[in-house]
């Protein structure tokens, strides 16, 4: 526990550093965001600068611990010097700052439930945190490619590993305690938007608003109670057709035995048929799905920065704030979104042209001038990013193609039901009061005939009966629900921003029905896993914004209904979320506790800390080729020590050199069948170092160790051996 204290004490000195901003600046340069956070940003420009500045010549720890130094001596001197004690504290004492606190403790304690740095991708991503709290540069070794920088979107990890860095704590440790920050900052980001949204300023508000936003599960979790009650037939579960979900012959509510049952629903939207060239396998997560799930992927590391950025473009449009530091910040928030996960700036840059449509001719000549100079400013760090950052070109030419497979609407709907559901409902409602049916009508069938007429253009796209059915259900919800937000963001006196936000996330939604952005995988997993990801979160916020609406609107008996509708359609998600949580929490191999390697046996943590304790930082340890979503080439991982190749699917997906990779992983297995010491790949790769042990034995089938005694042994114990090279 003594690592989140640790943790929370650099935040509140992170809270000092944005005091000082906020207070230096006053209303100038002054943005309104909580102290924390905009301390949390200052502290990642400057530690992103003063790396760069100082690359290869400090490490990132050092430059990490100078740099949050620098700021914390010159926050303490403003407050000495202008006697700002007292509103110090007063504002450090703030219920949002207490309520930073608590989420971070209860995601830290949810992690040390289930703290195994174990199964999906979070080996590969524990790699990564850890080569770069040992790196020197921004950009950070791959330990699973002989040194080659690390070809994935790394920069996340880079930010998040500040505040462990400070404290020179163990990456097994840091791993679980970058969700909690997170998650946390993420509630940060959130406050101002969640204030418009409720028109409630009380922080406990707050917190319930963050709760339901983040932990509101999709409408499939009411099939998945349905499914562990015992109830449905098989003809029902055959045709929700969720792969993983089928009838059960007993209850098992308190608690699900099936291990990995909780899954199920982040891959709803799906087609698969044997008899079908073409299918459609995404991945569709959700906030509570990833907390659980306990992954690092930049889709969760950009939110706090995402999120923020999406509301100081809501601010300049709704207050028409077109000041210098707004703006400013909107170019640093972009910066960290597209540096961390470059997909959403499809979503932000699509937000912010959302605006324009609607908005541009309301303003003078001098705003549009501002506005174009934004997006010109965007779309031009976008491309700096893609021709000088993007990792391995991950995009594939033609960088966008057309789906081949539409989404079936009762997947859309149990994925979307929530959200879409309480809109729906709404603005159907304002549509009727506002007696503004056959305008709507109008749009409508205009809408409905573009969406309609798009897979036209599209040769290639397959649908049969059965698909052309869903095509004709999903854009006839798409075009009511894109239609009224025009009309309504034309005729309503409801907030315009709200609006323009709920049509330009329903846009990349439906947008994702017929185009993708092509990567390595070459369909549209991706794509939704991105976009819905992110509208989730958007969509739930309007989804408050409508159910506040009514409930102001409504008498006390009429509100307690309403209330009382929606807790009890929360019931499947938040019965969903304690029971996965229980039954990840069973799953954890290791203790409870923040260590997130405490599973290693003895004889890994005895050749773990002989390499870190025997070898130099650069030298190369060569350990069999580690497969996917396992615990192998865990040496290279935690000892920071680069190996020649691991996983070898991941580095085929984010690299070009798809021959060289095939070769060195057929290299290597060669060698370690003859291990000579003249072999080819010793020399050319500069290896130092050999590790044998009973995963090596068992990937390359090997007997016994009598052909590497022409290599020195150094370490020994009952599963590993590791021999020197060269004496």
């Amino acid at each position: 526990m003594i690592e989140i204290l640790l943790f929370l004490v650099v935040f509140y000195g992170l809270f000092s550093i944005g005091f000082t901003y906020n207070n230096i600046f006053d209303k100038k340069l002054y943005i309104g965001i909580n102290e924390i956070l905009i301390g949390f940003i200052l502290f990642a420009i400057s530690g992103t600068i003063f790396s760069f500045l100082t690359s290869n010549l400090l490490d990132n720890s050092e430059s990490w611990k100078i740099s949050f130094g620098l700021l914390i001596i010159f926050s303490i001197i403003f407050i000495i010097k202008n006697s700002s004690y007292i509103l110090f504290f007063k504002i450090f004492l703030t219920k949002n700052n207490l309520i930073f606190s608590l989420i971070f403790i209860f995601i830290a304690v949810l992690r040390m439930s289930n703290s195994d740095i174990l199964h999906t991708e979070k080996i590969m991503e524990f790699m990564m945190l850890s080569s770069t709290m040992s790196s020197s540069s921004i950009i950070s070794e791959d330990l699973w490619f002989y040194n080659n920088s690390i070809s994935y979107y790394s920069f996340g990890y880079f930010i998040y590993s500040s505040i462990p860095s400070i404290f020179n704590l163990d990456s097994a440790y840091a791993y679980n305690l970058v969700l909690p920050s997170v998650i946390s900052l993420t509630y940060l980001s959130l406050i101002n938007l969640l204030e418009f949204v409720s028109h409630i300023k009380k922080s406990i508000i707050f917190l319930i608003l963050f709760i339901y936003m983040i932990f509101l599960g999709p409408l499939a979790t009411i099939v998945e109670l349905v499914n562990h009650l015992g109830l449905g037939s098989d003809y029902f579960y055959k045709f929700i057709d969720i792969e993983g979900i089928t009838k059960k012959d007993s209850i098992e509510l308190f608690w699900p035995n099936d291990n990995w049952w909780w899954f199920s629903i982040s891959r709803i939207i799906s087609f698969n048929k044997p008899d079908i060239f073409y299918s459609d396998y995404t991945i569709n997560e959700f906030p509570s799905f990833s907390i659980i799930l306990g992954d690092i992927h930049p889709h969760i590391l950009v939110l706090p920065f995402v999120i923020l950025c999406l509301s100081f473009i809501f601010f300049l449009f709704k207050n028409q704030s077109f000041t210098r530091i707004n703006i400013f910040w909107i170019n640093i928030t972009f910066i960290f979104s597209v540096l961390i996960n470059p997909w959403y700036s499809v979503v932000i840059l699509w937000y912010l042209f959302s605006n324009i449509i609607f908005l541009y001719k309301t303003f003078d000549k001098k705003e549009k001038k501002i506005i174009i100079n934004i997006i010109i400013v965007l779309i031009i760090e976008l491309i700096l990013f893609v021709i000088l950052f993007n990792p391995g070109n991950q995009l594939v030419f033609p960088y966008i193609s057309n789906v081949k497979i539409i989404s079936r609407f009762h997947h859309l709907f149990l994925y979307w039901g929530f959200s879409f559901l309480t809109i729906s409902i709404s603005i159907s409602y304002i549509i009727y009061k506002n007696k503004i049916y056959f305008e709507l009508l109008r749009y409508f069938l205009v809408t409905l005939a573009i969406l309609l007429s798009i897979p036209l253009f599209f040769s290639d796209i397959y649908l049969n009966l059965e698909l052309f059915i869903n095509l004709l259900l999903n854009n006839l919800l798409f075009a009511f629900l894109i239609s009224a937000s025009i009309i309504l963001i034309k005729n309503s006196q409801i907030e315009k921003s709200i609006l323009i936000l709920l049509f330009s996330s329903l846009i990349t939604i439906v947008g994702s029905e017929y185009i993708y952005v092509v990567d390595h995988f070459n369909n549209r997993m991706n794509t939704v896993f991105k976009f819905y990801f992110i509208n989730y979160l958007i969509l739930n916020l309007i989804s408050l914004y409508f159910i506040f609406l009514f409930i102001n609107s409504f008498t006390i008996s009429k509100r307690f209904i309403l209330v009382s509708l929606i807790f009890i359609l929360f019931i499947p998600s938040l019965w969903w979320s304690v029971s996965a949580i229980k039954t990840r929490s069973s799953d954890n191999i290791g203790s409870f506790g923040l260590n997130g390697l405490d599973y290693l046996s003895e004889d890994d943590i005895e050749a773990i800390q002989f390499i870190k304790n025997n070898t130099n930082k650069n030298d190369i340890v060569l350990e069999g080729v580690g497969k996917s979503y396992t615990k192998s080439n865990i040496l290279s991982s935690y000892t920071g020590r680069s190996t020649l190749l691991g996983w070898v699917n991941h580095q085929l997906q984010w690299r070009s050199e798809t021959s060289e990779i095939i070769a060195l992983d057929n290299a290597i297995e060669e060698f370690y069948k003859n291990p000579q010491t003249s072999n080819l790949i010793l020399n050319k790769y500069k290896v130092e170092y050999i590790v044998l042990s009973t995963y090596e034995k068992k990937r390359y089938d090997l007997n016994n160790d009598d052909q590497f005694r022409s290599f020195k042994l150094i370490f020994e114990n009952d599963y590993y051996k590791i021999f020197k090279v060269n004496d």
